[in-house]
């Protein structure tokens, strides 16, 4: 009889022993599927926070043009209507690596450049508690007014930036560092800007050269709606022999701007000075522009002059070749044509050249030196010029 019991009691227990295993795993596969959830979800979490730290941005300028000669000022020629001068396209990302640390980088494609793609911004910043803020890397050269958005067609009312400031061989970005500190003193707000870099910059002649020791300063100070700013920069430049004849010169930049912006009324206006050593010529720009905005349209007029100040000093070259004067005047219009779009016409006269070159690319060639390098040679062919275009801004 006990025999038969124990033999029973065996057989219950092997077949109990199948449904315990059987409990055994499916508890293990719901512990697996709610580990599976759970890093499911923390996956999302972790993807939703990365989409909050990054941010794209973007802005594009669609330009056409067409000018009355050849002088190519803006780079427009009588040939036909061109769609690449003034077209630009740009996109940036930021990144926020922690709340007080970022990082940017900005690609720009420009059509005066055939498209070509160029890492214009790569940089991280920091902030301090104190509010100091430390950049470093491939940087904007902040020497103007307008220089941090530059390039940003919609956030200004003309088409393209007063080429007798902004275009005069002034390189647009150095790789290197700055520091900036802002604060506030009674009713005024005072920015401050000192830098440090260096780059390869190209030269006239289409050399590349080395651009060291860049060291600036940058001061602006705001109340109400003015704006006054001081700019001062100073560079040594090596490498040029084969363009100029030079192997090595200093160069300095010192600008004055003016902003008064009332939501209504803008009037902005730059002076600069360059400074160079030896043959290269010395040079003041200024400009002055007036818009008044009322119900999204913007009309402007800009008035501004370049010229050499170191003509009885240089050496004499050919035609002056190196000798500037020139005065321009632009009158347009900017249409607030949507939200984030701007469409803007332009009509540009360049003239009283005073026998120079104007800088205009269609009076200047090169002359080749026996002893190696070339010289600028003032062909005079062209002493006024007239640039019609039109362009939309986009920003996204």
């Amino acid at each position: 009889m006990n025999k038969i019991k124990i033999l029973a009691l065996s057989t219950l227990g092997l077949a109990m022993i199948p449904n315990a295993f059987a409990q055994t795993t499916q508890e293990q596969r719901v512990k697996q599927l709610e580990r599976k959830v759970e890093a499911l979800q923390e996956q999302q979490i972790s993807a939703k926070s990365l989409a909050d730290k990054i941010n794209f941005s973007g802005f594009a300028t669609i330009a056409v043009g067409i000018a009355d000669n050849d002088a190519q000022f803006s780079g427009y020629t009588d040939d036909k209507l061109d769609f690449k001068q003034d077209s630009v396209f740009g996109l940036q990302t930021d990144f926020e690596i922690n709340d007080s640390t970022k990082a940017t980088l900005q690609l720009l494609s420009r059509g005066s450049d055939d498209w070509k793609l160029n890492l214009q911004w790569a940089f991280l910043a920091h902030e301090f508690d104190n509010g100091i803020v430390l950049k470093g890397g491939k940087l904007q050269l902040p020497i103007y007014m307008i220089s941090d958005f530059i390039e940003v067609g919609y956030a200004y009312p003309y088409i393209r930036p007063t080429l007798d400031v902004y275009d005069i061989g002034v390189p647009k970005s150095y790789i290197g560092g700055d520091i900036s500190y802002s604060f506030d003193f009674d009713d005024f707000i005072i920015n401050a800007q000192a830098y440090y870099g260096n780059d390869r910059i190209e030269v006239p002649g289409g050399v590349e050269a080395e651009m060291e020791n860049l060291v600036g300063l940058k001061l602006n100070l705001e109340w109400e709606s003015f704006t006054f700013g001081l700019s001062k920069a100073s560079a040594s430049v090596s490498g040029l022999q084969s363009s100029t004849g030079i192997s090595e010169l200093d160069a300095g930049f010192t600008g004055f701007n003016f902003m008064f912006d009332n939501g209504e009324w803008l009037i902005t206006s730059e002076v600069t000075f360059t400074d160079i050593d030896g043959m290269m010529p010395d040079s003041k720009s200024s400009y002055v522009m007036f818009s008044y905005n009322f119900s999204g349209i913007s009309p402007y007029v800009a008035l501004s002059s370049l010229e050499t100040t170191d003509n009885e000093k240089r050496l004499m070259l050919p035609n002056n070749s190196l000798d500037i004067d020139r005065s321009v005047i632009s009158v347009g219009v900017r249409y607030e044509l949507m939200t984030n779009v701007a469409l803007k016409f332009d009509w540009t006269n360049a003239d009283k050249l005073k026998g120079t070159s104007g800088r205009f690319p269609g009076n200047q060639g090169y002359m080749a030196l026996p002893q190696g390098g070339v010289l600028p040679v003032n062909t005079g062919e062209f002493t006024e010029t007239n640039v019609y275009s039109i362009a939309v801004d986009v920003i996204f």
